[in-house]
């Protein structure tokens, strides 16, 4: 499954495309040919009747593994606070899909302005509370954000996905030759890990639950250190992998002429979302925890207006601390649809290739003066 199947007819994705591509990424292609429609086809609500019971053990099955990889308890508050968001952006969406106006956007546009300009930085604020006292993962590299792909720091023109990310960090705590990580020589897993790695081919399911089962231990250079268990190592890789595909599947869908591993930002807009995201996320934690009220005033204040008043807006609280209600977001994204180019071209957030400078945002007004005209027209 992929992108472009959750989005006919430039259409916004509702709550069911959205949760059934998610759920693809932690399933087996088995799942995929064969339960695909049957579960496209019921109301894939997180409440509901026994009809939707096949939707709901599955959306329990995914929301399970993200408690399981961070290691929380059903009990704990950001275990609660996770399952809210995930209901709320449900939510959104549908409404989303439903108030908003795409005109001639093209599908990869449609994309573009829900991801751009609602999802991806709110993703990036809600992650950065979760990570303003303390990381949730401090073992892991990169701090907070080893999920992101990202440039290397050694080669600016090469990218490195969150699958190296992670096996790159855990191998390194390794004791022995890779090819004896089970006990016995194994050349095809030790290939087959330098291909992860590299990016060229993302893991399968199958794979990374079959080699990282509860039943092997791993044996590890320092004894005294906290490692990973093994249900924890499969949790993380599976989510790594998620997302590394999901990544792929967004380059290959936005730009199809695009590699996922190119690293000029221009070229492959997806990089664009991504520092969005961690735009976002960086505003949030270097604020105050302890005062809200004034943790939401400073995360304005440390936001050029070009950004509050573009991607940003949607996510950016007012001096009460209100933010746009559902219908108004709407809104705000028709006008962003009404401004698009008719080629289908995807407008550019930032302007360089560090990501630091903005394109300048606004409207053309004559464009907008135009297709209001045609609107009018075709409504009477």
């Amino acid at each position: 499954m992929t992108v472009s199947d959750t989005l006919p007819n430039a259409q916004l994705p509702t709550s069911t495309s959205a949760l059934l591509y998610v759920v693809s990424l932690f399933s087996s292609p088995e799942w995929q040919h064969t339960e695909r429609r049957r579960y496209a086809g019921n109301r894939m609500q997180l409440l509901g009747n026994e009809k939707q019971k096949g939707s709901l053990e599955r959306t329990s099955e995914l929301l399970d593994l993200l408690r399981q990889s961070w290691g929380q308890e059903i009990s704990s508050s950001l275990w609660g606070d996770a399952f809210e968001q995930v209901y709320k952006q449900m939510e959104c969406l549908d409404a989303l899909e439903l108030h908003t106006r795409t005109f001639s956007a093209t599908p990869q546009q449609a994309l573009w302005v829900l991801l751009a300009f609602d999802v991806m930085p709110a993703l990036g604020r809600t992650w950065g509370f979760w990570c303003q006292d303390e990381p949730i993962l401090p073992q892991m590299p990169e701090d907070d954000l080893w999920f992101l792909p990202h440039q290397d720091p050694a080669n600016p023109d090469r990218l490195i996905l969150p699958v190296e990310t992670m096996l790159s960090w855990w191998l390194e705590q390794l004791d022995g030759p890779l090819d004896r990580l089970w006990g016995e020589y194994d050349d095809e897993r030790r290939r087959t890990l330098d291909n992860w790695k590299s990016g060229r081919t993302t893991p399968a399911v199958a794979k990374i639950v079959e080699w990282f089962s509860d039943e092997h231990v791993f044996s590890y250079t320092s004894s005294g250190e906290a490692h990973l268990s093994s249900s924890q190592l499969r949790s993380l890789l599976l989510w790594a992998r998620a997302i590394e595909q999901a990544y792929k599947d967004l380059v290959g869908f936005l730009t199809p002429d695009v590699e996922p591993k190119d690293a000029d930002p221009i070229r492959n807009k997806a990089l664009q979302l991504i520092e969005l995201f961690r735009w976002s996320h960086e505003a949030t934690v270097a604020t105050d925890p302890r005062n809200p009220a004034m943790a939401d005033q400073a995360f304005v204040k440390a936001l050029p207006s070009w950004i509050k008043e573009g991607p940003f807006r949607v996510i950016t609280p007012d001096r009460s601390r209100g933010l746009l209600a559902t219908e108004q977001v709407a809104d705000f994204l028709t006008l962003i649809f009404k401004d698009l180019s008719g080629d289908g071209a995807l407008p550019d957030i930032f302007d360089d290739l560090k990501l630091r400078s903005p394109v300048p945002w606004g409207h053309d007004q004559t464009l907008l003066e135009q297709r209001q005209k045609l609107l009018n027209v075709t409504e009477n």
